[in-house]
């Protein structure tokens, strides 16, 4: 039965965008939301290699597990607040001012929006016109190789920290290359203590969003895994760091970890005790909050 109640880490359903283009989508750690009483899917679409919004009524027939590839509904899908400045509603007054065409469906967006509400294409916030003249920037976002290479780089470096000393004497001087690590004999009886999943995650966790978000574990048997957010945070980025530390609870719950303290649009912090799924609020105050 908790098998059956699990949220879904990876769904997969056809969708029909806007331009009545249809295809087929996988979504990684998907969240919902409520807005103007239309619901919406986000989370990291696996053709699209990259963060993406769906409208739930052009999803075309079931939405399945793909881990287990049983149908589920929608309230399977944790639900969370809208994002802020997502998208505006095109019924509301005095909003035109604030709205631009998508390029592909041509339906009216937030000029804050980072992607189409309606055809989940990227939005092309500069003016047509001088399109033609401007030349195609040449840096690209850091992909899923981006993050694997800082990923390993960041658990090489801990593993460096933990590993033993390879020898008394001071190694010889190379111009070519540096002599290869190696464990003495005497320490082979008692290797150097290694960095628990937990621990790595937060330290990775902080490589890849440390300019948006600051985790830190506390306790010693249950411990709590706290995130809170900078100045810098938007509402997408806080999706994607829960979506990252949701990817991992299983593992971290196995290390040790229990409790998830994060902040809320209340300015206080949320806390969801993994082993019960209860959710509560607490009274302290956090650094950084969305209004």
């Amino acid at each position: 039965m908790e098998y059956a109640n699990r949220r879904p880490s990876l769904i997969a359903f056809d969708y029909e965008d806007a331009g009545e283009s249809r295809t087929s989508r996988e979504v990684k750690e998907p969240v919902r939301f409520l807005f103007s009483d239309q619901w919406y899917i986000n989370g990291y679409c696996l053709l699209r290699k990259e963060a993406r919004t769906f409208r739930v009524d052009r999803i075309l027939g079931d939405i399945a597990d793909a881990e287990t590839g049983e149908v589920i509904s929608i309230d399977r899908i944790m639900e969370i607040d809208p994002p802020d400045n997502l998208f505006i509603d095109p019924r509301s007054e005095n909003s035109s001012s604030d709205l631009i065409d998508c390029s592909i469906c041509g339906l009216p967006i937030s000029k804050n929006a980072e992607t189409c509400p309606h055809c989940g294409e990227p939005v092309n916030k500069e003016n047509p016109s001088s399109q033609s003249s401007r030349p195609s920037p040449s840096r690209k976002p850091m992909g899923c190789l981006g993050w694997s290479v800082v990923i390993i780089f960041v658990l090489y470096l801990i593993g460096q920290c933990n590993h033993p000393p390879s020898s008394t004497k001071p190694p010889k001087s190379s111009s070519s290359s540096s002599p290869p690590i190696s464990t003495p004999r005497s320490t082979e009886r008692y290797p150097a203590p290694t960095a628990s999943y937990a621990d790595t995650f937060v330290t990775v966790l902080n490589t890849m969003y440390g300019n948006v978000s600051r985790a830190e574990l506390n306790g010693f048997f249950s411990k709590t895994l706290k995130v809170d957010w900078t100045g810098n945070t938007q509402k997408i980025h806080a999706i994607k760091v829960i979506a990252e530390v949701g990817n991992a609870k299983y593992r971290l719950y196995e290390d040790g970890v229990r409790y998830f303290q994060f902040p809320n649009d209340s300015g206080t912090y949320n806390v969801i005790d993994w082993k019960t799924g209860s959710k509560r609020s607490t009274s302290e105050r956090a650094q950084y909050y969305f209004r």
